[in-house]
């Protein structure tokens, strides 16, 4: 979830999930990456609860997010997912010194795989990922046994 969603009118329907899982029997659980204080997103977290779901915020929301991963997938996420998304927000709110700026100044984004590798600009910040294949993870077996 996003703070865009509710921007875009779609917050009824964050809420008629929550409602939507309770009642097919399954558990609503939200997910907020960003720990920015929003009331609409406090709503929210309410609402997920109130229908016996789980809500997580920011630091709250990544930690789940790693637990829930396993220790691979949790480095994945660690490494490729939040770091770059802390950085480039650690970024933002330092454009030109005014924070009130970051909104308006959009940088140059920019993505490219080639030759092993995946290049990802933003503005002048620049990330190279090396592929890095791990046969161990290729196994197609649904127990890792080959047969």
């Amino acid at each position: 979830m996003t703070i865009a969603a509710s921007g875009q009118g779609r917050i009824g329907e964050e809420h008629q999930f929550a409602v939507d899982c309770k009642t097919s029997g399954a558990v609503p659980v939200l997910v907020i990456l960003d720990p920015t204080p929003n009331p609409t997103m406090a709503g929210l977290k309410a609402v997920y609860e109130a229908n016996g779901g789980h809500a997580y915020i920011g630091d709250e929301a990544w930690a789940h997010l790693e637990a829930e991963a396993g220790a691979v997938m949790a480095r994945f996420i660690e490494k490729y997912v939040r770091a770059p998304v802390t950085e480039i927000s650690a970024f933002e709110k330092t454009i030109n010194g005014d924070p009130a700026k970051r909104r308006i100044q959009l940088l140059d984004f920019g993505a490219r795989a080639s030759a092993g590798e995946i290049r990802i600009s933003l503005g002048s910040h620049k990330r190279v990922i090396v592929r890095n294949e791990d046969q161990s993870l290729a196994d197609d077996s649904e127990d890792g046994e080959e047969d």
